[in-house]
């Protein structure tokens, strides 16, 4: 009888996961509010000088916030998986509420020091939790995207928030009440955390799903997505460099513009992300971060000679689409040469490559422009830019590791 062998049709095709899913949502929403009170912080630096802090001791007490997240991530990560990351994370935002209400009280160097350290405790409590949820969400196919999205999610109080911080200091009575204003924001994570719809699993179910050790150790021995961590690690420690330097450096030159170098910067690193997230999905990933990091590389050395508000307003665009591009680029590339399992283990290392380039970069810098050098910390960082690019290349060369790309 003739007719199609069902033996050689197979089974049929799983249907194709959607992206914007009910948890993928309320995971960016919390992002969203999550970064709302970091873009607060735009302004710390200069806040702390105004204190009677020196440049050394204000990059040390920004820096400081960091090092606890350092510390944590790598313990939290290998236990933290889509099924048991939400009452994490509401012990994470509560904990961040707490810290920014405490930040007005009136604080020596030692007591700043340990405000910062346990900030940093529960931000990466709540962050690293988050991050394992929403790894969760993300269809393998559609990784350029998803990352894009949350990227846009992300950066968008960073466009916001910084033009506001001088008007919203004059109205709330100093930096400290903003703080507290950023905090009681944090509150509307809790019914968001109850919307989440999470699977029931038994404890063995949950246990499962976490990767054992010999997995944990093999990722940890593969070449390419640690050399993939530490191109990021020298990318965030520049851009951290610039965030919290960028405004006395602007001040330094007579331009009063800093809030708005990163409001243009960031609307045009939206933008790209937003409008080539499909095509970047389709594009040589490797090849693309690589370009991107060169791009920011000349920057970078175009910003250490700037002396005019126009071109000022215009390396913000530039920085934009090179940082849109780079860090979705790395984002993707890590997802697909990690096998479904470590995903949510390899994006947790790769947000402790950005906070270490958090703690880096106002350490580094504020020691560089101790003597208002701000031409010697750009020149260092379109140097470093322009190594990590010839890293990605190498990096990016090849295809993703056996097992990376299944669902």
């Amino acid at each position: 009888m003739a007719g199609k062998n069902p033996a050689r049709l197979g089974p049929p095709a799983a249907a194709p996961r959607a992206l914007w899913n009910r948890n993928f949502i309320i995971y960016n929403l919390i992002a969203f509010l999550t970064f709302c009170n970091v873009s607060v912080f735009f302004a710390y630096f200069r806040h702390l000088t105004q204190e009677g802090l020196s440049a050394q001791e204000a990059g040390l007490v920004v820096g400081t916030f960091s090092l606890s997240v350092l510390v944590l991530r790598p313990i939290l990560s290998p236990w933290l998986t889509p099924f048991n990351a939400r009452p994490w994370m509401a012990v994470g935002a509560a904990g961040v509420l707490a810290a920014l209400l405490l930040y007005n009280l009136r604080l020596g160097l030692p007591g700043l020091i340990a405000l910062r350290l346990g900030h940093g405790v529960f931000y990466g409590l709540l962050g690293t939790a988050a991050m394992a949820g929403v790894t969760g969400e993300v269809p393998p196919d559609k990784s350029g995207r998803a990352f894009g999205i949350i990227g846009v999610i992300t950066l968008l109080p960073f466009a916001v928030i910084p033009p506001l911080v001088a008007p919203l200091e004059d109205w709330l009575g100093g930096f400290a009440p903003l703080l507290s204003l950023a905090g009681l924001v944090m509150l509307f994570i809790f019914p968001l955390l109850l919307a989440l719809r999470v699977p029931r699993l038994d404890r063995q179910a949950r246990r499962a799903a976490r990767p054992g050790r010999q997995e944990l150790l093999g990722n940890l021995r593969d070449a390419r997505a640690m050399g993939l961590l530490i191109f990021f690690l020298v990318l965030m420690t520049a851009f951290a460099a610039l965030f919290f330097l960028v405004q006395p450096f602007a001040l330094a030159r007579g331009m009063a513009l800093a809030g708005w170098f990163f409001t243009v910067s960031t609307g045009a690193e939206i933008a790209v992300r937003l409008v080539a997230g499909p095509l970047l999905d389709r594009s040589p990933k490797g090849r693309l971060l690589a370009a991107a990091a060169l791009w920011l590389a000349a920057c970078f050395a175009l910003l250490a000679l700037t002396q005019g508000a126009a071109v000022f307003l215009a390396l913000g665009a530039a920085f934009g689409l090179g940082w849109g591009v780079a860090i979705t680029m790395f984002f993707a590339l890590l997802f697909d040469l990690t096998p479904p399992r470590l995903r949510a283990f390899n994006t947790n290392l790769a947000n402790e490559a950005f906070q270490g380039g958090f703690l880096l970069g106002p350490l580094v810098g504020g020691l560089l422009v101790a003597g208002r050098h701000y031409e010697v910390l750009f020149w260092s960082c379109a140097g470093a830019c322009l190594l990590a690019g010839f890293a990605a290349f190498l990096l990016g060369s090849r295809g993703p590791r056996k097992g990376a790309l299944s669902s």
